[in-house]
């Protein structure tokens, strides 16, 4: 018994404890199964609730947050909240309703909104967002800038352009380009203004002229005054005024010295007729370079004529200016009529309805000529009464021996380039009482265009000459302008021994023949007359010329004469200018 109740009581004993045991199991899982089912159920209640509310913040033109900008939430039960933005800009609101929603931003300080945003938001609330609806204001405070431009005398200019650009740093900004007195109904800016409603920050202000158009068919130009570049910075704060509510205007001006004066040069063709009664006609020459210049000669403009002989120079600064023709060959100024000029100078000023008026008038010279000056090289004076020829250098040119008329004047009369006469197959004439020569040729021969001559001056007894004789000038193809032969300088012998006694001379030993460098490739022999270092026939006149011939030298020269190499430097002393005293193929030298 007691074994079997003994076996009982294990048995009993193994049984609840595997009762107990299964019992414990089922409620760890029951309670599992519990908690997981709560879970569930609170997710799919969150998902199907959603998240209402919304972030947002408060921003300048600049993506700058701004702090106390009070932003309201009105909700679709007649909920009310309010927010003030934080230092960083941010606000939000929390907790909100299922619905539709309006969020507005409290302007202020002259704060407008930035396009596109706008100052008032609908958002609606609904279920399935898992996150905060964002939102956002940007806003910018717009400061009038008023822009005035003037000229020199401060009188208000329409149409000007005038341009605000972004500064350094001024990221956000664009610029933008208004006129000047614009018109416009959504504008209507007062005579010589433009306004400008910009965010603050850096500017820079620049102009231009009015565009071309059919009422203004000139550009405009202009000298800056203030500023003086035609560009000027300026940084933009808005400053409030009175009410709060706006920013005080900023004013800048642009003032300029305006180039409206101008020119009007005329070139004209006078002529005169013969006859019983003369007439004169003036005909427009076309083609004609005219040059506008300031007074120290600079140049400020030039233009050609046009078919009916003017120019117009526009777009000048007031003040004095000389207006030069330019000298075509074949053309001189009237000589009879000395009220016109080739230079004039001209006073210009602005605003006048006309331009200021020059005109050139010239006379044609159909002549074949050729003029030249002979001075004096102590003081430049010229020579009067100095004998000067002119010889065809080919032959049967004019004149021609037995070919041409010969005359001969009996007794020169010192007038202005009065020929002596045609004889030996020459031209001679004299200078006048200036010193000037000129030589006139028949313009109906067709020997005459594009002949050379040989034009020579004679020499005179006390005179020593500083450049040859002689020299070669060639006469245009066609009649107009003169051929100008080289200037004959020529200075008594008392003032050429002061100019020579103050040089590095060489000494006559040095200028013997055969000396290296002197005496030109040992040409000739040397002849002496006895006398010492400039004597021989220093300061006389000549006894006969020589033309220089291929290989010549000038003490070859003498030698052939039996004049020293002394006598042939002082007769001939412009061989100082030359290398080494060399001659030359052509030149003529004066034998003493």
């Amino acid at each position: 018994m007691s074994g079997t109740n003994s076996s009982q009581r294990q048995w009993t004993t193994k049984h609840v404890r595997v009762l107990a045991a299964v019992l414990l199991a089922l409620s760890m899982l029951i309670a599992t199964g519990v908690v997981a089912f709560a879970q569930d159920g609170i997710g799919a209640r969150a998902s199907q609730l959603g998240v209402f509310c919304v972030k947002g913040s408060v921003i300048d033109h600049d993506e700058m947050g701004l702090k106390d900008f009070e932003v309201t939430a009105n909700g679709p039960a007649g909920e009310h909240f309010s927010d003030l933005s934080d230092s960083n800009g941010y606000f939000d609101f929390l907790n909100l309703s299922q619905g539709q929603w309006t969020f507005a931003i409290t302007l202020k300080d002259a704060y407008t909104m930035v396009v596109p945003y706008v100052q008032s938001l609908t958002v609606t609330m609904d279920y399935g967002k898992t996150d905060c609806t964002k939102i956002r204001f940007k806003i910018a405070q717009k400061v009038p800038v008023i822009v005035t431009k003037i000229d020199e005398n401060h009188n208000l200019l329409d149409d000007w352009l005038i341009t605000a650009a972004p500064g350094k740093n001024n990221w956000f900004a664009y610029p933008s380009t208004e006129k000047t007195g614009d018109t416009d109904s959504k504008k209507q800016f007062a005579t010589g203004t433009a306004v400008f409603n910009l965010t603050t920050g850096d500017w820079i202000f620049s102009e231009a002229p009015p565009a071309q158009t059919k009422d203004v068919p000139d550009p405009i130009h202009f000298r800056p005054i203030v500023p003086n570049t035609g560009t000027q910075g300026l940084k933009v704060v808005c400053t409030l005024d009175g009410t709060g509510n706006a920013c005080v205007p900023v004013e800048v001006r642009f003032k300029n010295l305006i180039k409206n004066a101008c020119i009007d040069a005329f070139k004209f063709d006078r002529f005169v007729s013969t006859g019983e009664v003369p007439i004169t006609t003036t005909t427009g020459l076309a083609n004609w370079k005219i040059t506008v210049k300031r007074i120290d000669n600079t140049v400020v403009a030039s233009g050609l004529t046009d078919a009916t002989g003017r120019v117009r120079f526009i777009n000048l600064l007031p003040g004095k200016y000389k207006v030069v023709e330019e000298v075509q060959p074949g053309w001189v100024v009237d000589p009879i009529d000395p009220a016109y000029q080739t230079v004039y100078i001209v006073d210009v000023s602005n605003g006048s309805d006309n331009c200021s008026e020059v005109q050139f008038q010239n006379i044609q010279q159909n002549q074949f000529c050729i003029e030249g000056i002979k001075f004096d090289s102590f003081g430049g004076v010229g020579l009067p009464g100095w004998q000067v020829s002119a010889t065809p250098l080919k032959k049967g040119g004019f004149p021609a021996v037995g070919v041409d008329p010969t005359f001969r004047t009996a007794s020169p009369v010192n007038s202005d380039f009065a020929d002596l006469g045609i004889y030996d197959g020459k031209i001679v004439t004299q200078t006048n009482d200036l010193g000037k020569f000129k030589f006139v040729f028949p313009e109906n021969d067709y020997r005459i265009p594009g002949a050379g001559y040989k034009i020579c001056e004679q020499t005179q007894d006390g005179w020593l000459a500083h450049n040859p004789l002689c020299e070669t000038v060639y006469l245009p193809k066609r009649p107009g302008a003169c051929a100008v032969a080289k200037s004959f300088e020529n200075q008594q012998v008392g003032h050429w021994d002061t100019v020579i006694a103050g040089k590095n001379a060489p000494s006559p030993n040095s200028m013997l023949p055969g000396t290296p460098g002197i005496v030109n490739a040992g040409q000739g022999g040397y002849g002496h007359d006895g006398g010492g270092w400039g004597h021989g026939s220093s300061g006389a006149g000549c006894s006969t010329t020589y033309s220089v011939q291929a290989g010549d030298s000038l003490y070859g020269i003498g030698a052939m004469y039996g004049v020293s190499a002394h006598a042939m430097l002082a007769a001939n002393p412009w061989v100082y200018g030359r290398p080494n005293y060399y001659v030359f193929t052509g030149d003529t030298v004066c034998i003493p």
